[in-house]
């Protein structure tokens, strides 16, 4: 059982780290973009290993932190449920908020979760 949820994570990390490929004077790009095909084999290579590694050492030490985490007591839960609730109205991250927002800033905030990957392609 361990082994098969350890080689499941790594493969998943593996996966992921495919979606954006190095290419060889860009940067990184998504994999489904068409523009251009090249891939710089070997830091693609390193990227996926370093994922897959990255995977396997999670999916061993997750359920030794998840079973420490339960034993918590109730008091500690209402103080981190009470901490990220204050976090979560002060920044305004209820969906209602955003409808009554100003038309600028409503732009403003959709903008940012927008995937935007022109950074990474600038020299």
């Amino acid at each position: 059982m361990k082994l098969r949820r350890t080689l499941l994570t790594a493969g998943v990390f593996a996966l992921l780290a495919m979606i954006y490929v190095p290419t060889p004077h860009q940067g990184y790009r998504a994999i489904f973009s068409q523009r251009d095909t090249s891939i710089a084999f070997f830091q693609l290579l390193a990227n996926v290993v370093f994922a897959a590694l990255l995977g396997g050492i999670l999916a061993t030490t997750m359920p030794k932190i998840t079973a420490g985490v339960r034993r918590l007591p109730t008091w500690v839960w209402r103080g981190i449920g009470g901490i990220v609730s204050i976090a979560l109205l002060s920044t305004g991250a209820p969906i209602g908020i955003l409808p009554k927002l100003p038309r600028g800033m409503k732009d403003m905030l959709t903008s940012c979760f927008e995937a935007d990957t022109t950074f990474l392609t600038k020299p």
